[in-house]
């Protein structure tokens, strides 16, 4: 595995509604708030950077989980998506309006997740102990931040669904999947 760009660690506080404050370093970044209904289902996260606006991101009306959007609070700007296709497969569609990236449980035993581009393989991981609930992101391609946010966030939702080993060659099946597409 490459030396990651960037290194970030999170700290996780609260059950029903929990705080995600996300350090870069010894450095506060911000801190992603979800809200759940009262049935359990995360309907909205608001994340507040350090410095600048407030971000929300919203559940989409669907019947699968993971269909998320980001928007700017003062704005009212689209700045990413996410898609889950299948209602069985923990594989994500994630897009910010550029390159198509896919969030898939980390390969192995370990619990965490991956985020792959289809053409620069992977470009971030985000683990978790097997105990506890704080998780360590590493960066190894330049990504914008606004996408990894999104991962992160809907990662932090399914911790339990990563812990089920993802296939080893994640990164190798996506670019073809992609591949075959572009060709067609």
């Amino acid at each position: 595995m490459p030396e990651p760009l960037k290194t970030y660690r999170t700290v996780v506080s609260g059950f029903w509604n929990p705080r995600h404050e996300i350090y870069e370093g010894d450095e506060l970044v911000g801190t992603v708030a979800m809200k759940r209904n009262r049935l359990g289902s995360v309907t909205v996260c608001h994340y507040q950077p350090a410095k600048g606006s407030l971000l929300t991101l919203r559940r989409e009306p669907g019947l699968l989980r993971g269909q998320f959007s980001l928007w700017a609070e003062e704005t009212r700007e689209w700045l990413a998506a996410s898609v889950r296709f299948h209602f069985f497969r923990r594989e994500f569609e994630l897009s910010s309006g550029g390159k198509p990236y896919r969030l898939a449980p980390l390969p192995g035993f370990r619990r965490g997740w991956s985020l792959m581009s289809h053409k620069a393989g992977e470009a971030a991981q985000i683990r978790v102990p097997l105990v506890g609930r704080n998780a360590t992101i590493e960066v190894y391609k330049r990504l914008d931040f606004i996408l990894l946010l999104l991962a992160y966030t809907i990662g932090a939702q399914i911790y339990t669904e990563s812990l089920l080993p993802g296939q080893v060659n994640e990164s190798l099946a996506f670019s073809q999947k992609t591949a075959k597409a572009s060709k067609a």
